[in-house]
């Protein structure tokens, strides 16, 4: 699969060996303007044409080796790039700031590597609808998507895609997408290694997910929002959604609920926790741990370890050569009743909110357990009180009887105005006609307005389980990212997903659309807002 081009040859320069070479591409990428476009350089010529050989990966025309071509302005020290420019590249602090246009067709994404924009779309569509790694994806793209007709170019570039460019370009094509879909210019450093050369920009979208920040945190749609007609003869729109947990999990801290972030996804704590290294990890004891263990010389806790560790042995304990004795034995049986950490620690889970159409508008991570404190918080942040008519009429939990016991005994008023019904799932299968408390407060044949006039239930209150086994299966993909990427490509995969739900509903006649600011807030009567 491929093209037949019309190959042209020039002179390329390597900066690294400082050697000029003659080479062949399929064509030429050039910056946007020939004239230095900031503020007091009144459109300076650009110069220093500056010829570096690369590759462009494409969706349908395989790998082709192209060159790359930059120009300088004197006057204001910046040179400029096919997607950026960069002022003063020696100054270690020099920042690439990318163009406030459209999002270019061909992203560069490493020095040497050009994708073109619709293949970083085949990697995000992959990536979301098949869960399938980076390393899989480029391992098919090499098989059946790479090769061109021909290549006489005697190039010294790798020609196969990696996992890690796979990644890098849907990382970088999501971030210029973000940014101008707010209106903001794309900043990344120049200098730096590429495996945090996106990290500051991925830590501030993350931050401004939070909460409200999923761009269809606003949505509605028939499917999620009724309007029944009340006793008094009124209508009244009706709006529900669903929230539950999903074990997909990141490495954290050992430290119970803690969270900040790991400098290492090796780590066994954060920097504020790093002295437990030295303390005994079985739990209660404030020993030193002895040099090369983490217990201390106490016979049961050393015994922990041993048990532990032979756990990852091929053979049983002691290796098979000699039975141990009483005593050890008695030590390793003491040893199974405590407890302690020695391995790397987990999350809890993932916890979505689900509209009843199935659009994800919101996702928090739980570290230490799925409180009902923790869901009390994340609910409060979906719903903020800025925005008092965000609040649904309907919030779906499979633990709400617990929930709203928790809200009763702490005098919380929040969520006076908002139904509490177990799921329909949950509530035949887990909750018992003895629990008088669920029965009158939660069991959801008691909200009659969830019923329609045929009998069946106006809301898919198992939208969030649905959710769950689509989200559910990112575990394999995400376990190993540093905690910025991982929340990042979870907030987009969840962003992707629901672009694609949003389409069927249009396409179904279910008006999805978002609800306005000013409605949100309950300055004004119109609910429309732009999609």
């Amino acid at each position: 699969m491929g093209i037949h081009a019309n190959w042209v040859y020039t002179q390329a320069f390597d900066e690294k060996e400082n050697l000029t070479f003659k080479i062949a591409g399929a064509e030429t990428i050039v910056p946007p303007a020939t004239s230095c476009t900031r503020a007091g350089c009144n459109s300076a010529t650009l110069s220093e044409k500056r010829t570096v050989e690369a590759r462009l990966y494409t969706l349908r025309r395989g790998i082709l080796p192209i060159f790359s071509q930059s120009l300088y302005c004197r006057h204001c020290h910046t040179r400029y790039y096919h997607n950026y420019s960069v002022q003063e590249a020696h100054n270690p602090a020099a920042q690439r700031e990318y163009y406030s246009t459209e999002i270019p067709n061909y992203i560069h994404v490493f020095e040497s590597c050009y994708v073109e924009r619709a293949l970083c779309v085949y990697f995000e569509t992959q990536l979301c609808l098949s869960h399938a790694t980076s390393g899989g994806i480029a391992r098919v793209y090499n098989c059946v998507l790479a090769h061109t007709s021909e290549d006489p170019s005697a190039s010294r570039l790798k020609d196969e895609l990696a996992g890690d460019l796979v990644l890098d370009s849907f990382f970088l094509h999501a971030l210029l997408r973000d940014k101008r879909h707010r209106g903001l210019v794309l900043k990344l450093p120049h200098h730096g290694h590429q495996n945090h050369r996106f990290d500051e920009a991925l830590a501030k979208r993350n931050y401004f997910m939070v909460g409200t920040g999923q761009e269809m945190w606003a949505h509605t749609c028939n499917r999620c929002t009724k309007m029944y007609q009340g006793a008094d003869g009124n209508w009244y729109r009706m709006a529900a959604g669903v929230h539950d947990g999903v074990t997909v999990r990141h490495v954290a801290c050992s430290v119970h609920d803690c969270k900040e972030a790991l400098l290492s996804q090796r780590d066994l704590f954060c920097y504020s926790h790093r002295d437990l290294l030295k303390v005994c990890c079985i739990r209660g004891c404030d020993e030193v741990a002895e040099s090369g263990y983490r217990t201390c010389t106490e016979p049961t806790h050393r015994a922990f370890q041993t048990a532990a560790e032979q756990k990852n042995t091929a053979i049983g304990p002691n290796n098979g050569l000699e039975e141990p004795s009483a005593a050890a034995e008695a030590d390793v049986q003491s040893s199974l009743r405590l407890k302690g950490r020695l391995y790397r620690n987990w999350t809890h889970n993932e916890q979505l909110f689900v509209r009843c159409c199935g659009v994800i508008i919101s996702r928090a991570t739980f570290f230490g357990s799925e409180g009902v404190s923790g869901v009390n918080t994340f609910l409060k942040a979906t719903f903020p009180p800025r925005f008092p008519k965000s609040l649904p009429s309907y919030i779906f939990y499979d633990n709400n009887c617990q929930f709203l016991k928790h809200l009763r005994h702490i005098g919380d008023t929040y969520f006076d105005s908002v139904g509490l019904p177990v799921d329909v799932f949950h509530f035949n299968c887990k909750h018992t006609i003895r629990d008088a408390f669920c029965q009158i407060n939660c069991n959801p044949a008691r909200f009659k307005e969830l019923i329609g006039a045929d009998g069946k239930w106006v809301f898919n209150s198992s939208a969030a389980e649905q959710a769950n086994v689509w989200f559910g299966k990112f575990q394999n993909v995400v376990q190993d990212m540093p905690v910025i990427r991982y929340n990042f490509f979870l907030d987009e995969m969840i962003a992707i997903r629901n672009r694609e739900i949003v389409k069927d509903l249009t396409a179904q006649g279910q008006g999805p659309h978002l609800l306005s600011e000013e409605f949100l807030r309950g300055t004004s009567l119109s609910s429309i807002a732009t999609m």
